[in-house]
């Protein structure tokens, strides 16, 4: 996994991620619907958000649970001026990959919306989360799995390394009481296969293609996305699988 195109693909998308992730909206909705449901106060003492982004899930959960202290972590340097107006004694800005830098001790909960998928191994990470967290405190999470966008990876080759549910489960589940788990589908439709990538550019989910793209991959993009995916109305599809944790540690 290339770090730092991830961040540089990610940093050229923070204008445009907020107004096109329609999708990835409605998964921060749902997953402090997730915290609000699932948690007790104790679990906004000292919370650490992992892949904070453009702040679709951190301003929600702000100015629901108003958290004591509160670290939103980011792979992108670039995004700390999004926050630049919640900056205080009680909210911290951390930039970094969180598989790799100093995370805060005697946490109460880690929350992490659509970030996982880019790690290097998520496995690893769950255990950093156990050090880190006081006992029971929780770890919440959505990534994505092996069924998202499954039309792209189709038509390049290329895909992340996602999980499945079972295999994060059994991942978890030494450390962890899993005490929520599910899963979903949407499907997205654009015009063409071209509007499909826009959109990936859009919200920077290009991160994981180093290389440019010429007029002839385009073409050979675009003929197999189209083949055999179109809808009654002529439209193309795009899937998005989400899947949500809700743990605390044993």
């Amino acid at each position: 996994m290339d770090k730092d195109l991830i961040r540089r693909r990610f940093a050229k998308a923070l204008t445009t991620y907020p107004g096109e992730a329609h999708v990835q909206q409605s998964i921060a909705r749902r997953t402090v619907q997730l915290v609000a449901d699932y948690t007790d106060a104790s679990a906004h003492r000292r919370v650490l958000e992992v892949g904070c982004g453009t702040g679709l899930f951190t301003r929600q959960y702000v100015t629901t649970f108003h958290p004591g202290e509160m670290w939103a972590n980011d792979l992108c340097p670039e995004a700390a001026g999004l926050y630049a107006d919640m900056e205080s004694p009680a909210f911290h800005f951390l930039p970094g990959d969180a598989e790799q830098i100093g995370l805060p001790d005697r946490l109460s909960m880690v929350v992490s919306c659509s970030t996982l998928q880019w790690f290097e191994s998520p496995e690893r990470f769950f255990g950093r989360c156990r050090a880190h967290l006081d006992d029971g405190g929780y770890l919440i999470f959505t990534t994505f799995g092996r069924r998202n966008m499954h039309e792209v990876s189709s038509a390049t080759g290329r895909s992340l390394p996602y999980r499945t549910a079972d295999e994060l489960r059994k991942a978890l589940e030494a450390a962890f009481e899993v005490i929520y788990c599910d899963e979903s589908e949407t499907t997205v439709a654009f015009d063409s296969p071209l509007d499909v990538l826009r959109h990936l550019k859009m919200t920077g989910v290009t991160a994981s293609g180093a290389q440019a793209w010429t007029r002839r991959d385009l073409a050979q993009f675009c003929r197999r996305y189209d083949g055999g995916r179109r809808t009654a109305d002529g439209r193309v599809t795009l899937t998005y699988h989400p899947i949500y944790f809700v743990t605390k540690k044993k």
